[in-house]
């Protein structure tokens, strides 16, 4: 992974500056938000979530059909729109074993890591081939993590069940952390990438940097969690999911005045 991480800052110089810069402009704009004020707008959230996965799970699963891929990403943006608890809990728990998962790739890598001699392209790109090369290097970088999936000793898996196992249930009994906690880290993690795509863009080397300072900047990334999750606590705190309101029967308790006969009585 760290290989590929190199290879990918020293091809930057020759990706398309245009598509750099508006990756990284959009990336940090929705990261922000989503670190300073993803509860409020978990619904905006949510469906597009939904959608994304849908379009993935219907294209990549079901076909390669664009109407299949359709379909599922709208019914996917409804569900996670209105089951909002539900999602936030499940988005919760994959997005702590992505980053468990990411972690443990990192640490394998160090133990094998050998500079990389060349770079992985060498003529300029446009926009579309910027893009197409964006795509095959994240598809790379996933098919590395299984690899390292498969080598890895079973033993450090067992964090995954424990991982979902806690986050579940904390979204059972404190769902309002959750929920702060998910746009938080979802956030720095976007805001993180858009960065680095801006400095790509400058011609700087920040991927090299952060591999030099990986303590520093593993601080970095963990005080801008807790910070976003304790803002959002602090700020929308009072939001709750919707709860079918109780059914409410007519008060049958006060006496009903008493018919009088023909002699008043």
């Amino acid at each position: 992974m760290l290989d590929m991480l190199i290879n990918f800052e020293r091809s930057a110089v020759n990706l398309s500056p245009v598509v750099l810069l508006s990756l990284g402009i959009v990336a940090v704009a929705i990261g922000l938000v989503s670190w300073l004020a993803g509860m409020a707008l978990r619904k905006l959230f949510l469906f597009v979530t939904g959608a994304i996965a849908g379009a993935i799970v219907g294209f990549y699963f079901v076909g390669r059909k664009t109407i299949s891929a359709a379909g599922l990403a709208a019914l996917f943006a409804v569900l996670a729109a209105f089951l909002d608890k539900l999602f936030v809990t499940l988005l919760a728990a994959a997005l702590a074993v992505t980053i468990a998962i990411s972690i443990m790739a990192w640490h394998y890598d160090f133990q094998t890591y050998v500079e990389p001699a060349t770079e992985k392209i060498s003529a300029p790109l446009n926009e579309t081939q910027t893009l197409q090369f964006l795509q095959t290097s994240l598809v790379d970088l996933v098919g590395h993590v299984e690899d390292v999936y498969r080598n890895t000793p079973n033993n450090y898996w067992l964090i995954i069940p424990v991982l979902i196992a806690v986050f579940i249930a904390a979204g059972i009994f404190c769902w309002n952390l959750i929920c702060a906690w998910l746009w938080a880290a979802a956030g720095t993690i976007i805001t993180f990438a858009g960065m680095i795509s801006l400095l790509l863009y400058k011609g700087s080397t920040p991927i090299s940097t952060i591999l030099n300072n990986g303590n520093y900047y593993a601080a970095v990334f963990t005080a801008m969690m807790a910070l976003g999750t304790i803002v959002q606590l602090l700020l929308f705190h009072h939001i709750k999911t919707k709860e079918p309101k109780a059914i409410t029967k007519p008060d049958n308790s006060k006496e009903q005045p008493q018919q009088q006969g023909w002699r008043g009585l």
